[in-house]
Order: structure tokens, then sequence, then C-alpha cells
């Protein structure tokens, strides 16, 4: 596994390195490639496992979409006040929206269906919301200005499942929902989105449409929250929404002291098993930001999810105990 240590004033690599190396120990107890990128936002000390690989960024993807949406608000060009309705062809799988507001007459603001896509990893309100932004290329456009090159977004949920499944765009008149509907019960569709051993998964790991690096998201991460990306108010928006995640419970936070402030986002899909986000350390600890990317995963979810878990415990408790200086 590649390592990348940095220190700051007060922590030497030399010190960094066991963090690295348990942190390296979890990551062999699966069967699968897990990419590692740790930043301590007040001191800058990094540690990088494996942190410039790319990965497929699942739902962490929808970080990037809401930055690219609340820094058009902050430059006046989108309301995050504005009422969408939801037609029926936006309704996709794997949404609040879908299956608890079934019936015609559902209408959203863009600060809500932001809320849905990071808190509950909606996904119909994820397309919707990308649509109002400008799409896919105005996310990594937006990426790009800000310096960001190893982050892409390529396709909405819609399509990205699409493809993934090797299903064709709904017929006329029908919704992505009512083409997988008909599709209910037929196992190929439980053994696509469970199992890394097929064909497809191989090919969307393979594919560099939608990935990126730990290194890079946790870089992303990092300056959302010191606020360098975003105006005060539209920083604090995301960090809100973010801390009241109910995807992933077994994932960061699963090992962290009870109480420990999170603010994450999760992503899933077959051997794909993702979790990004910032740690609020203990005291005057000050900030973690981590990411932890798992890809070709055969075997459990349980297990992917608690070695997420763990490699999260193992930082909170290294940077939890140092002395730090905090610039």
């Amino acid at each position: 596994m590649a390592v990348q240590l940095v220190a700051d004033d007060t922590q030497s690599s030399a010190e960094l390195a066991p963090l690295a190396q348990e942190i390296q120990r979890i990551a062999a107890s699966v069967d699968a490639t897990v990419g590692v990128a740790l930043h301590h936002l007040e001191s800058g000390s990094t540690v990088s496992v494996n942190g410039n690989q790319s990965f497929p960024l699942a739902s962490t993807y929808k970080i990037p979409m809401a930055a690219t949406g609340l820094h058009q608000a902050d430059q006046g060009q989108l309301d995050l006040a504005q009422m969408i309705d939801i037609q029926p062809g936006d309704r996709v799988v794997s949404s609040v929206i879908t299956h608890s507001l079934p019936h015609p007459g559902v209408s959203l603001s863009l600060t809500n269906l932001m809320d849905l896509m990071l808190r509950e990893s909606d996904n119909t309100a994820t397309d919707v919301f990308l649509r109002a932004v400008g799409g896919p290329g105005a996310v990594t456009q937006w990426l790009r200005s800000v310096d960001i090159t190893e982050l892409r977004v390529d396709r909405s949920t819609a399509n990205l499942l699409l493809q993934f499944a090797g299903l064709p765009q709904p017929a006329a008149g029908q919704s992505y929902m009512d083409q997988w509907a008909a599709l209910d019960g037929d196992p190929r569709l439980q053994v696509y989105f469970t199992d890394a051993d097929t064909d497809a998964y191989r090919a969307f790991a393979a594919d560099p449409q939608d990935q990126g690096t730990p290194n890079a998201m946790t870089g992303l991460l990092a300056r959302l929250w010191q606020g360098d990306l975003l105006s005060p108010s539209s920083t604090q928006l995301l960090k809100d929404i973010m801390a009241r995640c109910e995807t992933g419970p077994e994932r960061i936070p699963g090992q962290l002291p009870e109480g420990t402030p999170v603010a994450h986002k999760t992503g899933t899909i077959a051997g794909t098993a993702n979790d990004a986000g910032v740690i609020t350390l203990p005291g005057d600890q000050g900030h973690l930001v981590i990411t932890v990317f798992i890809k070709d995963g055969f075997g459990a979810r349980e297990d992917h999810e608690r070695v997420i878990a763990d490699i999260a415990r193992v930082a909170y408790d290294f940077f939890a105990t140092r002395d730090l200086v905090i610039q």
C-alpha cells in the first residue's frame, strides 16, 4: 500500500508512522482495496494510505454536488428557496421521496432537496438538485475551478444505476421508478447490487466516470470546513446538514465514543463501501477530516463497514491524545 505522511510542527513523520501501519493492518483484514486520507485541520498533519488511488465515489459524489449548488447560491446564480415540482419521470429508486411520497403533488425547495440528498442519500432529490445546478458537467467544472482535479461527476444517480445494471433508458412515458418496479424480484438486481464478483461490478469499478481519490475528497472537505470555498452561511448550512446524516451509522461513527460529533456522507454499491466526513475531537483537539473508500470488496458488507469504523477509531484515538500545534 502506498503511504504518505505529512507532519505538522510538533508531529514528526516517525510519530505518524504507527498510525499508518495500524491503518494498513486494519485494511488488510478484508479482501478489498482500501484507500484512506486523514487530515487534522488545526495542525495540518496528514496520513494517506492508497490516498492517490482512484475509487468509485458512489453517493459521496453528492458532497461536491451540494457544494456546487451552494457556490451558485453565493454568487446569486441559484435561489435555494426556489420550489421544484417533482415530476413522475424524476422518481428514482433508493429515495424517500419516491417511496414515502408516492402520489403526485410533491414540491420541495432546493434547500430541502439538498438536505434529503445528503442526509438520506435520496436519489430522486439528488437528480432534481443536480439538474438545477446545471448537471454533472457543472459540478466537475466547479471542482476544476477550485483546483480539485482528482474528483469527477459524470452521471445522475439514475443513469449511473441504469448503466451499472445494463439497462436502457426508460421508454417514453415511463419513469425510472416504473422501470425498476417492473424488475422487482429479478435475481440479477440483487446480485448486481450486493456482489463484487460480477462482470457488472468489475466494469463499474474500472470505469473512470464518477471516481475520485481519498486525498481529493479529504482535501475538498478540509477546504469546505475551513470556509475557503463558500460563504460563512453556506459553509454552516453544509456542516449542519452533514452532521444530521442518517446513513452509515456503522461506518465512521460506528466505534467512536458515544456523542462524538460526526458530519459525513456515505456511498455504497456492490463491492464499494465509502464514507467521508469530519470528526470533532474532544476538548480543544480540533477536527479530523477522514475519507475511507473501499472497492473490489468481496465478502460481507458488515466487514467493510467494520473496517471503516475501526480506521476512524484508531485515527480518533491518535489525534485526540496528541499535543498538537493549533495553527
